[in-house]
């Protein structure tokens, strides 16, 4: 596969990277790029309004069950210490300790069907953040040569329109698997390094956090 052809190729609108992803996290390619021409048969209006999406990565956080996916009728030892609650969506539960998240539900897209036959957390990961099956051993930092992260597709593909130098941001900061090795599947990879996203370093609870160059 030719790199150039990736980078020929025409803008994707929100709808045309949804059917080319497959609407799933892990969808979304380089190959369904390249190989998905965008179409030209017109669409309606009805698909959705959002302009932004907050990606949540848990890179081992918190289980399913104790958040987006309860198990009230598993044994116990199962379903754990917590309770499900209604959502705004019928039918629809979310952990006891997420009461704000649950009023949101209808603007939220929960997945509860990913999964990937790997159980190692950085390599499973870069099969999330890029579509791709990671090759290389788990020892090996990010390279030049990966596979880039999703959020660079859009910063290269469908920029914002205000910012487009913020299309793509990570916060609190990249995934470590220790002091030597970032995880591949984070930065612009193969695009290169000017469509990597932007990293605001620190924890956003903090009353105390600024962003430099974002001081009122």
């Amino acid at each position: 596969m030719s790199w150039g052809s990736l980078m020929s190729i025409k803008l994707f609108d929100r709808r045309e990277l949804m059917r080319v992803g497959g609407l799933t996290l892990g969808g979304l390619g380089i190959a369904d790029l390249v190989n998905a021409a965008p179409r030209s048969d017109g669409y309606g209006t009805s698909f959705g309004k959002a302009k932004n999406i907050i990606f949540l990565y848990l890179c081992g956080g918190p289980p399913q069950h104790e958040t987006f996916d309860p198990k009230p009728d598993a044994p116990a030892e199962i379903r754990g210490p917590f309770n499900p609650i209604q959502t705004n969506i019928p039918g629809v539960n979310f952990c006891e300790l997420l009461p704000r998240t649950a009023g949101i539900a209808d603007k939220i897209a929960v997945i509860r069907s990913m999964s990937t036959d790997d159980n190692i957390h950085s390599s499973s990961g870069h099969w999330v953040l890029t579509g791709y099956k990671y090759q290389g051993p788990n020892s090996r930092t990010l390279q030049p040569s990966d596979w880039p992260f999703y959020g660079s597709i859009i910063k290269r593909y469908k920029p914002s329109e205000s910012m487009p130098g913020l299309s793509s941001i990570v916060i609190p900061d990249m995934v470590r698997q220790n002091e030597n090795v970032t995880p591949a599947g984070q930065m612009g990879g193969l695009m290169g390094q000017q469509w990597s996203p932007e990293h605001f370093v620190g924890d956003p609870s903090r009353s105390d956090y600024k962003i430099e160059g974002f001081e009122p």
